[in-house]
C-alpha cells in the first residue's frame, strides 16, 4: 500500500479482517470505570463553607495533553479554592502523567502548575509553536497561562503574555487561529459580573439557597490575538466579540461556510446563545438569531452550558449540540444549507435529557462505526430541587447515545455500571488515553472525583488516529478539515480541542472505519489553505501527518 511522502507511522496494530460493515459494526457499548485502578485520586474542591456562593456549584473542567511528548495523553484536572480566592493558597488542581500501562502518576508537585485563582476550566494548545502543549487555566478573579518548558515543567507567563483576564469570571476557553496567520489565538468565555463579597442572600421555599443566574449582570467574553512574540493583544472590542453581553459557559469553533476561517459558538446561561461569524478581516458578526441557534422554538432563551460541533448525519456540514437546564432539554441543530434547523425532538436527544441539567458533552464515535454518537454529563445545581419537583434529582446519571443512521438511541444502561451512578457531573473530556484506537472519557464532578471511563466497547471495527503537525499552519493543525473516503462513505472531521464544558480534548482526529481495513482517501485542508492527500491508508494505526504543499 502507498503512503504519502509526509506520512510517519508512530504505532501500528494488526488490521481488521475487512468483514462487511453490516457484520462488523454490530457491537455492545461498554465503558469501565478505571479511576481507582489508574491511580487518579483527584477530588474536586469547591470551597463550599455555607456561604452559598455561585462559584461553588459551577466547576470544574479538565484537559488532555501530552505534556512530556511520550505519545500518551496526560490529564490535568482543575480545582477551586477558598472563597474569596487567595493568592497564597496551595492549588488543589492536579496533573497526572500517563505511564502508558493504564496507570497515571501525580506529577503536580514538580510541574510548576500553581493555580493562584479559583480554577474553573482548562484549554491546551501550542501557542508558541515549539512542539509541546501549553495550558491556559480559567477562573476567578483572573486566569493563568502556563508555558510548557519542554522538560516536564510549566512557567506562569500570564502577566507578560497579557491574558490574565483580570476582574472576570472565566469559564470555558479555547485556542484557535481566527486570522489564519499560523499562530493560535485565545477565546475566553466570561460568565457573569461577579463579586462573592456582594452576593445578596437568596432563598427557596424559605430556605437559604444559591441565587439564580438571572440575579447577576451579564459580561462580555474576551478575544486575545497572538502577536507571535510571547504576547497577546486584547482584540475583544475591535473584533466585535466584546460588544455582545452574555453569560458565557461553553465555546466551540468550526468553519461553517466553509471559507477557511473559524466561526465561534458560545452557549450562554439564561440569555440568548451567540454565533459569531468570522468576517475574515479580524472582526466577527453575531448571527445567532439569523442562523436559528440563539433561542428555543418558542423564542425563549435556554440555559446553555456545554457545546460541540460535528457532522452527526454524515452530509458534510457541521451540526451543533448544546446542553441545557432541566425542563429545557438538550438541543441538536442540523446544518441545512446556510442555516440551522432544530431537530432536537425528532433526533431522539430530547426525551432523556428533559429532566436533567446537561453540562459537558461531545459528539464522538465510541464504537468505531464511522458515525458520531453522543455523551452528556449531568448534575443539578439546586440541592433542594427534588422537594420542589419530585421527578428531578440533584445528583443525576450521565447519558450515552448511539447514532442510528442520523437519529439517537439512549443506551447508557447497556454500557456499564457507571451509568447507574448519580453525581454532580460537570466537565467531560474525550481522547484515546491508552492508544488502543477508541475514545475514552474523563468526567469531573463538582465536589467529587474525576472518573476515568475506559472504552471497552465490544466490536470488531477498525480505526485511524491522525495527529497533524502544522508548518505553514499552527503547529497543532487546529482548524484543519479532514475528508475521508472509506467503504463507500465519506467522513468529515475537524481538528478542534475546545468543546464540551470547561474542557480541552485530544488534539488527534479519531476516525472509526467500520469494517473497512483501508481508507481509500484522506484529504486534509490545512488552515493555511494547503490541500494534502493520502491514498490507501491502512487501518488501525496512529499517524502523524506533517503539513506539506503538494506540487
Amino acid at each position: 500500500m502507498r503512503f504519502g511522502p509526509c506520512l510517519l507511522v508512530l504505532a501500528l496494530v494488526a488490521p481488521g479482517d475487512g468483514l462487511p460493515a453490516t457484520e462488523t459494526e454490530r457491537g455492545v457499548p461498554r465503558f469501565t470505570d478505571r479511576t481507582r485502578v489508574a491511580g487518579i485520586d483527584y477530588q474536586h474542591y469547591n470551597g463550599a463553607r455555607g456561604g452559598y456562593h455561585l462559584l461553588e456549584i459551577m466547576g470544574s473542567g479538565a484537559a488532555l495533553l501530552d505534556f512530556d511528548g511520550d505519545g500518551y495523553l496526560d490529564l490535568f484536572v482543575v480545582a477551586g479554592s477558598r472563597i474569596p480566592p487567595s493568592d497564597t493558597e496551595e492549588s488543589r488542581s492536579r496533573l497526572y502523567r500517563n505511564r502508558s500501562d493504564g496507570t497515571f502518576r501525580d506529577a503536580t508537585r514538580d510541574s510548576g502548575l500553581q493555580i493562584r485563582t479559583y480554577g474553573m476550566g482548562a484549554a491546551a494548545g501550542d501557542y508558541d509553536n515549539d512542539g509541546d502543549p501549553d495550558l491556559y487555566v480559567t477562573g476567578y478573579p483572573r486566569s493563568q497561562l502556563f508555558q510548557n518548558q519542554g522538560d516536564g515543567r510549566f512557567r506562569d507567563v500570564s502577566r507578560e503574555a497579557g491574558v490574565e483576564n483580570s476582574g472576570h469570571w472565566g469559564s470555558s476557553a479555547g485556542f484557535f487561529d481566527y486570522d489564519r496567520d499560523g499562530l493560535l489565538d485565545l477565546f475566553v468565555c466570561n460568565y457573569v459580573a461577579y463579586d462573592p463579597g456582594k452576593e445578596t442572600p437568596c432563598h427557596t421555599a424559605g430556605r437559604r439557597n444559591y441565587c439564580h443566574p438571572t440575579t447577576f449582570e451579564t459580561d462580555a467574553s474576551a478575544l486575545y490575538r497572538n502577536l507571535g512574540n510571547g504576547r497577546f493583544q486584547d482584540r475583544s472590542e475591535s473584533s466585535g466579540i466584546g460588544r455582545a453581553q452574555g453569560k458565557a459557559l461553553g465555546v466551540a469553533f468550526t468553519d461553517l461556510e466553509p471559507d477557511g476561517y473559524p466561526d465561534v459558538f458560545v452557549a450562554n446561561d439564561t440569555v440568548a446563545d451567540f454565533l459569531f461569524r468570522n468576517n475574515r478581516d479580524g472582526t466577527f458578526q453575531e448571527v445567532g438569531f439569523d442562523q436559528g441557534v440563539a433561542l428555543d422554538e418558542n423564542g425563549h432563551p435556554r440555559a446553555g452550558m456545554g457545546v460541540d460541533f460535528g457532522d452527526y448525519d454524515g452530509d458534510g456540514r457541521m451540526d451543533l449540540l448544546v446542553t441545557n437546564f432541566a425542563d429545557e432539554g438538550n438541543a441538536l441543530f442540523r446544518r441545512a444549507g446556510r442555516y440551522f434547523n432544530e431537530v432536537t425532538y425528532q433526533s431522539g436527544i430530547l426525551e432523556k435529557s428533559y429532566v436533567k441539567v446537561g453540562f459537558g458533552a461531545r459528539l464522538f464515535d465510541y464504537d468505531n462505526d464511522g458515525d458520531l454518537d453522543a455523551f452528556v454529563a449531568n448534575g443539578h445545581i439546586d440541592p433542594t430541587i427534588n422537594q420542589l419537583r419530585d421527578y428531578v434529582f440533584f445528583r443525576q446519571e450521565n447519558l450515552l447515545y448511539e447514532n442510528q443512521k442520523g437519529s439517537y438511541r439512549e443506551c447508557s444502561g447497556e454500557a456499564g455500571a457507571w451509568s447507574q451512578v448519580r453525581d454532580l457531573s460537570r466537565g467531560a473530556v474525550f481522547g484515546d488515553l491508552d492508544n488502543d484506537g477508541d475514545v475514552d472519557i474523563v468526567v469531573t464532578n463538582n465536589g467529587g472525583p474525576a472518573n476515568l471511563l475506559r472504552n471497552d466497547s465490544i466490536n470488531r471495527n477498525n480505526w485511524l488516529l491522525i495527529r497533524l503537525e502544522g508548518v505553514e499552519s499552527n503547529r497543532n493543525g487546529l482548524g484543519a478539515r479532514l475528508r475521508v473516503q472509506v467503504g463507500g462513505r465519506v467522513l468529515h472531521r475537524e481538528v478542534q480541542r475546545a468543546a464540551s464544558y470547561l474542557s480541552s480534548h485530544d488534539p488527534r482526529v479519531h476516525l472509526g472505519l467500520g469494517g473497512s481495513d483501508v481508507a481509500e482517501l484522506v484529504e486534509i485542508r490545512w488552515p493555511s489553505g494547503i490541500l494534502q492527500s493520502l491514498r490507501n491508508v491502512r487501518a488501525n494505526q496512529i499517524l502523524t501527518v506533517r503539513e506539506k504543499a503538494v506540487p
